[in-house]
């Protein structure tokens, strides 16, 4: 759900999408709330300004679905094979722990 959440921003209201992930990735990573029980994510999201039902529609479109997949299946074909992950041009990364090495890797 939270990645259909993500993406169906992406689609739809890109502009919303950054500040949910970091919502998302501040409860799981930094304040270990446990994002898989649904009244925490409604509240995670309502916290951070999203309305909640709105957002659980949108993870239900099924145009959402169906794009999670085409982006899970490219991501698989690159390498992936966990969350957070950071590609800079070919290289990846992967680890909140490695988000230093990403900001080097994004320096002219």
């Amino acid at each position: 759900m939270l990645m259909r959440g993500a993406l169906g921003l992406q689609m739809r209201d890109p502009a919303r999408m950054v500040p949910y992930v970091d919502a998302v990735y501040r409860a799981i990573w930094v304040d270990a709330k446990n994002m898989n029980d649904p009244a925490t994510v409604g509240a995670v999201l309502q916290q951070a300004g999203f309305a909640p039902e709105q957002l659980l529609a949108l993870t239900a479109d099924p145009a959402v679905k169906d794009q999670l997949k085409v982006v899970t299946q490219e991501a698989v074909s690159r390498g992936v094979f966990g969350a957070p992950t950071f590609f800079v041009g070919k290289q990846m990364f992967w680890g909140q722990d490695r988000l230093d090495f990403v900001k080097d890797a994004l320096k002219p």
